[in-house]
């Protein structure tokens, strides 16, 4: 399968039903047959005058059950102003919590499959981060400056792995109820949870729980061209999952279309090779034209092994 998020209606903003027919139209045009393409609902939609328009949209979804269908949603978690579920603060954490709990249940639902969730950041590196994005920006960020970073943020991050943690252990006892498994994916900061060893040490602690991974290979490309974590890193981290977001990437831009980023269509086919097992989807960035996003979708479908 291929999917689509629907990061492509960001600045559109359609009405539900017009969403759902763009986003059909798209994967069609993309080569994408009937029963072979899903999609993502995205995080900002919840956040969306009050979560009105998430309510609106999963009404039209359940009008057209079986015609159209969603493999996953995003959790609000780690959105900018939204609660975040690895805050130090125990009332924005359960605020965090009960967000999810929400979404766990539009999933299940509608039938999707998963929720994707962010933890949200680590609290104490937040300066560190305008300081390393000012420099890489300006080309004065040498890896050892980016290492000493990261240690700094490693030294306050235990806290905040250990509030996910528990969040988590609850979360999971309701995702296992309603059928849908939780998926923690990889951050575009350095500053953002999991880091490639804490989604390991999180996975080991709740083994057995319907929880799991999500590669973003375009969001994996910034922490790498910063010399903090290398993708092939954040790649056996996060790699394995039933669902990969793919595209290319240009610094902190991304999905974009395969061949217009750093990373290269070659660079983006190899990875999909070893993530053959997974659904693929494209979280197109949200300035993306409609051509620019379904010429994306077809090329990942070219890129995509069979």
């Amino acid at each position: 399968m291929l999917g689509i998020a629907t990061t492509f209606d960001r600045a559109a903003a359609l009405a539900p039903d017009a969403l759902l027919d763009r986003a059909r139209e798209t994967l069609a045009e993309a080569g994408v047959g009937d029963g072979e393409g899903t999609l993502v609902l995205d995080a900002h939609l919840a956040a969306q005058g009050g979560g009105e328009r998430m309510a609106m949209l999963l009404e039209a979804l359940e009008a057209r059950r079986g015609a159209v269908s969603v493999i996953a949603l995003e959790g609000e978690s780690g959105l900018f102003g939204r609660p975040a579920l690895a805050a130090l603060d125990k009332e924005e954490s359960l605020a965090a919590i009960t967000s999810t709990e929400a979404s766990l249940r539009r999933a299940a639902a509608i039938g999707a499959r998963f929720v994707v969730l962010r933890l949200g950041w680590v609290e104490g590196a937040r300066r560190d981060w305008t300081f390393a994005r000012d420099r890489f920006h300006r080309r004065a960020l040498p890896i050892s400056l980016g290492q000493r970073l990261v240690a700094a943020r490693d030294q306050v991050a235990p806290a905040h792995v250990d509030r996910a943690r528990a969040a988590l252990d609850r979360l999971c006892r309701l995702a296992d109820s309603v059928g849908v498994r939780l998926l923690l994916k990889n951050g575009q900061r350095y500053v953002e949870l999991p880091s490639p060893r804490e989604v390991g040490l999180l996975l080991g602690d709740l083994h057995g729980a319907p929880l799991g991974s999500l590669f973003d290979l375009p969001a994996a490309h910034l922490p790498d061209v910063m010399g903090i974590y290398p993708l092939a890193l954040t790649e056996a981290a996060f790699g394995g999952g039933p669902l990969v977001y793919a595209g290319d990437a240009c610094g902190a831009i991304g999905a974009l279309e395969p061949g217009h980023g750093e990373l290269g269509r070659a660079r983006i086919a190899e990875a999909l090779k070893r993530q053959k097992d997974a659904v693929i989807a494209l979280r197109p960035w949200a300035a993306l034209t409609a051509q620019e996003v379904t010429r994306a979708l077809g090329l990942l479908r070219q890129l995509t092994p069979h």
